[in-house]
């Protein structure tokens, strides 16, 4: 029986279709996925070089005190491990009720207290990002937006507000800057990057293998006439002197 060489594989042909229309796509995701990985690993400089990194080097003036800005805390709130917060003059119930008069009644996702500055605050978060900073000893409440951030008070008490490039370029990088639909187009183009890796690996090996399976058909069909030859002579035993 004659055996001839099978036709191109069709799996090859639809997965480099496949491939090509994919890579299209994902292509404008991995431009994405490389830049901000790469100025993320970089950050400080990179942000430097552009004028978007807040400057530490000078620090902020002194806020001024009097009527219209109360006292920082004194010793009293000094936290050890023996503090009852209970009796500060914000206590967790009071910075929680703050939150609850600005916000309404809105799930939270961190309840913190944290030295910013020298002041002890309490730094209550929504999950979308959204927070209020409540001053444990004046009750000063500012808000601060997902992507905005504290340097200090200026000489005049008011707040010095920065754009947090930073948590943008992350949330740009994994897609929560657009919410749970943009997590998951990320996902989805990760996932794309993941097939074209494979798809690519595919594309490459299938056809040696095909080359490789028609040659040895070829041979098998068509022997060499060397082959033949030497199939045919009767085979020789040398004896042994």
């Amino acid at each position: 029986m004659q055996t001839t060489v099978q036709p191109k594989n069709r799996w090859l042909i639809r997965m480099r279709n496949w491939h090509r229309w994919i890579g299209v796509v994902a292509a404008l995701f991995m431009v994405v996925f490389a830049v901000t990985g790469m100025i993320l690993n970089y950050k400080k400089p990179v942000l430097s070089a552009l004028g978007l990194m807040p400057d530490t080097e000078h620090p902020l003036p002194t806020p001024r005190t009097g009527p219209q800005h109360p006292p920082v805390e004194g010793p009293s709130l000094a936290l050890t491990t023996t503090s009852t917060l209970d009796t500060w003059p914000v206590p967790p119930s009071a910075a929680l009720a703050r939150a609850r008069a600005h916000w309404g009644d809105v799930p939270l996702e961190k309840l913190e207290l944290k030295l910013e500055h020298g002041h002890w605050v309490w730094k209550i978060k929504q999950p979308g990002g959204k927070e209020l900073q409540i001053h444990a000893a004046t009750g000063r409440l500012l808000a601060r937006g997902p992507y905005e951030k504290f340097l200090g008070m200026d000489a005049s008490g008011a707040p010095v507000r920065k754009t947090d490039w930073g948590k943008i370029l992350l949330d740009l990088h994994t897609g929560e800057i657009a919410g749970p639909w943009g997590k998951a187009i990320m996902t989805a183009a990760g996932a794309g990057l993941l097939f074209l890796t494979l798809s690519g690996l595919y594309v490459w090996v299938k056809p040696l293998l095909l080359r490789r399976r028609n040659a040895k058909l070829k041979t098998r069909a068509h022997p060499p006439a060397t082959a033949a030859i030497q199939a045919r002579q009767p085979e020789t035993v040398e004896l042994a002197r």
